[in-house]
Order: C-alpha cells, then structure tokens, then sequence
C-alpha cells in the first residue's frame, strides 16, 4: 500500500469510533470518511511530518486487519493505542488548521475591532476551565467543501451550561462531543468566540455536517429577540464568511433536513434574522 494509502487510514481509524456513534457503521460510510480524510490530507501537506509515526501505526494496523473490519467492537487496548497516536499526531494537523484558517480569522478580528466588537477564540475560554476534552475529536473536511452557513440559538444563556451539555456522555447519542458543539459564538453583547477550526466536521446540522459552518446565538431565540449586538455581529460575521469561502446558501437548523430532525432551532426570532441574511 502507498504511503499516502497509510496516512489518511491513520487519521480515519482513530477517529472512527466517534463517528461509528455519530452514523451507524457500514462500509459505505467508512469508506466516505476515509476520502475525506485523504482529501483534508492532500490539502494540508502534512505527510512527511508524519512519516516518523508510521512503524507505530503498521503495528496497530495489522492488528486492526485481523478484526476483519469489524470496528465497531475494536478491542479497548487497541482503541488505548490508536487513541495515545492520535494524541501525538493532532497537534502536527492542528497547527496547519491553524494556519489555514489564520487568514478569515485576520480579517475577521479586523472587521470586528473596527466595530468596537470582541473576537475571542477557545483558548479565551481556557480560564474558565472550558477546554476540549482529551481523547476526543471531530472529524475533518477540507475547507473547499464548505457550502452553507447554520445558524442556531443554544437556548441557555450560559457557556459553561453549553459546554457541560455537548461534552456530556450521551450528546446526541455519542459519548460526548470533543468540545462546545459549533464553529461561532455569538454572545448578548456581541463578543464573537471562534470554537473550532473551520476544517473539523463538528456535530451542528446532521446532513449538512460536512459542509457547513454552525453559528449559534447565545439565548432562546423562541421567546426573546436577538440583541441590537448580536445581529450587528452575526452579519460581520456572515460578510466575512462569504467573502472569503464559496457560500451558497445560509439556512437556520430547522431548515435543514426538515423531514428527519423535527428542531425550532434557531427559534422565532432567530429564523427572522435568517431570513433577512438570506440570498
């Protein structure tokens, strides 16, 4: 098998127990992660940084072909092993995320500031003991692939009720998700909080997971209108977005999959907004 063939099932693998919970196993789906995964790869030049795992990983990856595929009942140490790998080899992906992301996230703060609006990112939330869970992770798109931008509400008007939420075992029938469930926050006062890099497939709009970037409300938007600050915000926010990604469509959550994920969200007053961003 070729290198490259090694390195996106290195990424796929460890992950894949978090997304066996997220779709039912099959090999029609395993087979979409791991394209991808390899697409992500490509686009992030990070092979030769990775080579120096590779013996650690055929190990792991012979045992993993004796379970004949089966891995949905990987055995717990080799789910232990791939995990510890996983946490050596994130931090190489993390850094080119980073770097991939550094340019909207520039002109981003720019608008913002210009605004007299913060712009705040995870490592803010540090302080309050919000950090990403250890051993979890999303999955990864390639940003090419972003279409769509979701708007939600979070109905609590609390970042730490959030975060216990998302990151509790049994979040939309997961283990928990690896950290507070969206790209962007939006608060009352219109501080904007980046969550997650824009090339991990977090858990905000079912089908449209994979191309989308979720951006939510802070407060229930069903019985409260939106403050002056956060609509100011999410339009900037939505400038951005569009100018620098090739977005076609912006939709509340309730507008996608309508039919299988009965959800208010963003609430009445948010679903307004919506529509007025939309084109």
């Amino acid at each position: 098998m070729k290198f490259k063939q090694y390195i996106f099932l290195l990424f796929i693998i460890p992950a894949f127990s978090v997304w066996a919970q997220e779709i039912p196993g099959s090999a029609p789906i395993i087979s979409a992660r791991i394209e991808e995964v390899e697409d992500l790869i490509q686009f992030s030049g990070v092979e030769e940084k990775l080579k120096p795992f590779m013996p650690e990983w055929l190990e792991i990856k012979t045992e993993l072909i004796n379970l004949k595929g089966n891995f949905n009942h990987t055995p717990p140490e080799i789910e232990e092993r791939l995990n510890r790998l996983y946490s050596r080899i994130y931090p190489i992906l993390e850094k080119r995320m980073k770097s991939m992301d550094q340019t909207i996230d520039d002109k981003m703060n720019k608008l913002l500031v210009i605004n007299h609006i913060s712009f705040l990112g995870r490592h803010d939330l540090v302080l309050h003991q919000l950090t990403p869970v250890a051993g979890r992770y999303w999955g990864f798109r390639p940003m090419a692939g972003i279409h769509h931008l979701v708007i939600h509400h979070t109905v609590s008007d609390s970042v730490p009720q959030i975060y216990k939420l998302h990151v509790h075992s049994g979040y939309l029938d997961n283990k928990g998700a690896p950290y507070i469930s969206y790209h962007y926050l939006i608060l009352q006062n219109g501080t904007v909080i980046k969550l997650n890099y824009l090339s991990e497939r977090v858990w905000q709009a079912k089908s449209a997971n994979q191309s989308s970037i979720g951006i939510a409300l802070l407060g229930n938007h069903d019985i409260k209108d939106l403050t002056l600050e956060q609509k100011r915000s999410l339009g900037l926010v939505v400038k951005v977005l569009r100018e620098n990604l090739h977005v076609t469509a912006i939709k509340g959550h309730q507008q996608i999959d309508a039919k299988n994920d009965k959800t208010l969200c963003p609430g009445k007053y948010g679903m307004d907004v919506v529509k007025g961003l939309q084109f």
